[in-house]
């Protein structure tokens, strides 16, 4: 019983002192976050990293959504982003920064609004992809794919 009480001490303690050199190690990461950054650019290094990551997570969101059931456009893609807590400017960088075929996506948003509930003439689904954020061009080209 004895022995069971020592290892847990030395456990605990080994668990502290893992706790405190984490500490120091991010306590002295942070100091280093003072370091600007060499091009110039202002903003610290660490700063500079934050967005990198915040963009590239953003890109990987961005990209997750367009292999998804639902269809995008531009902006409603920038806005669904933004609605997870990505910046204004990371969320458009990171929908910019993607391969997407936004005629494609037009007509995955056509074809979803037929397959649904709702009945649309042409015109009105037109106008229901350009309320979504797509081009005109898109919205014309979506819905001249699916009624043929």
């Amino acid at each position: 019983m004895k022995l069971m009480f020592t290892i847990a001490g030395g456990v605990i303690l080994a668990f502290v002192l893992l706790t405190a050199g984490c500490a120091a190690l991010i306590g002295s990461a942070a100091d280093s976050s003072s370091v600007h950054n060499p091009k110039g650019h202002g903003g610290s290094v660490s700063k500079i990293v934050e967005k990198a990551t915040g963009t590239d997570q953003a890109q990987q969101s961005a990209e997750d959504y367009l292999d998804g059931p639902m269809a995008f456009s531009r902006s409603s893609l920038i806005h669904q982003l933004k609605f997870e807590g990505y910046s204004a400017a990371e969320a458009t960088s990171a929908v910019d920064s993607v391969s997407v075929d936004w005629n494609a996506q037009a007509v995955k948003s056509a074809q979803g609004y037929l397959d649904g509930p709702m009945s649309f003439s042409r015109s009105g689904l037109i106008d229901q992809l350009k309320f979504e954020g797509f081009t005109p061009s898109q919205a014309a080209y979506g819905v001249g794919q699916v009624y043929g």
